[in-house]
């Protein structure tokens, strides 16, 4: 089925509010050139045209900015670094990155420990570097000591994946932002603090890194697809918490995926471990990929941030937008892998539905 982009928006039932900040123009209709060997057209389709403007309930902010990334998907750090600090002052309606940060997480001191967890299971679609240090910059702006800051995922690296395998620098030093692996020597697992799992009769020790190593998290994910769980935004990326890939681990993969991993992602995150840690939920959508995922290439470039303190807003909201690439590309729909998302909704999480969610943008040009 071939459904252009200008008949699906026909078919929306509202917009969102379109927040235009100073020296910025609406993006709505942007083209953008794929790069050599896409078969995409890569076109811009913003969630405000998605979701129906609604009260107040779960607010989600998105930064866009067509000049984010170049004609062959390199991300541009000086621009990236914009868009996150419109971002943040965005999104909770601020002035600068420094008040921000004192609304997000209001217990903030010079010695809180903060743990900014990335997904590197994909080189060619990561949470991209320049997204990553842009908000660790603004982190120390607002008085955090910066080796009071951990980045981290499961892997240091190998040949598949893992933090240097997609741009980041291992530092396990006492000076400058440190950069771990679940897999660093000294990290590993904390057998004493169990996630549980109800509906696999399973418990998992957490890592360190959220155990011991930090005080809030900020959990960067990536606007992908998934071929077992329809999309893996915010609440799957702490997949990567447990030790699901170590040498003998290969039941509770199964276990964890069984039923579209539903509702295992969501009762993974509603530990309060990782529930009441984490502060923000930022999704890296400056490329994204609605076929393949998750370890697909790159499809479109949708040029955009989003963040929220809701993670299951922010997950509906990527799945919509991945619906629709997929119903362009008369692709069957995403929707019945992805009950994990209903499942957190009931657990109280967050909120799914559309009424339940206000959706605001900034377009800079």
């Amino acid at each position: 089925m071939d459904i252009s982009r200008r008949n699906f928006l026909k078919g929306a039932v509202g917009v969102a509010s379109l927040l235009t900040i100073p020296g910025s123009e609406s993006a709505l209709g942007a083209t953008v050139d794929s790069p050599s060997g896409a078969t995409d057209s890569a076109e811009l389709l913003t969630a405000e045209a998605l979701l129906p403007k609604f009260g107040p309930r779960s607010g989600v902010f998105c930064v866009t900015d067509c000049s984010s990334v170049d004609k062959d998907w390199r991300p541009d750090a000086g621009r990236v670094e914009r868009m996150v600090e419109a971002l943040l002052v965005g999104f909770t309606k601020t002035s600068r990155v420094e008040e921000a940060w004192g609304h997000i997480i209001p217990e903030l001191r010079p010695t809180s420990r903060i743990a900014i967890k990335v997904n590197c299971i994909n080189p060619k679609l990561p949470s991209h570097p320049e997204v990553t240090l842009s908000l660790a910059s603004t982190l120390i702006k607002a008085g955090v000591k910066d080796n009071n800051i951990i980045i981290w995922d499961r892997l240091e690296g190998n040949v598949i994946e893992g933090l240097s395998r997609c741009g980041y620098t291992i530092n396990t030093s006492r000076e400058g932002i440190r950069c771990l692996a679940v897999a660093t020597n000294g990290v590993g697992f904390d057998g004493k603090n169990l996630l549980h799992v109800p509906s696999v009769k399973k418990s998992f020790p957490v890592t360190r890194i959220i155990s011991e190593m930090c005080d809030f998290m900020v959990n960067v994910s990536v606007l992908k697809d998934h071929g077992i769980s329809g999309v893996t935004v915010s609440m799957k990326n702490f997949y990567g918490a447990i030790p699901l890939w170590n040498e003998f681990a290969l039941m509770d993969v199964k276990r964890m995926h069984q039923n579209h991993g539903s509702p295992q992602i969501a009762e993974l995150y509603n530990n309060s471990i990782i529930r009441d840690k984490v502060r923000l939920n930022v999704c890296d959508a400056l490329l994204a990929c609605y076929d393949g995922g998750p370890n697909g290439r790159p499809q479109w470039a949708q040029h955009q941030l989003m963040a929220s303190t809701d993670p299951v807003a922010l997950d509906s909201i990527g799945l919509r937008i991945i619906e629709a690439k997929r119903l362009e590309a008369g692709l069957p729909p995403a929707t019945v892998k992805a009950g994990y998302i209903e499942a957190a909704t009931r657990l109280g999480l967050g909120h799914m539905e559309p009424q339940k969610i206000e959706f605001k943008e900034a377009v800079l040009n």
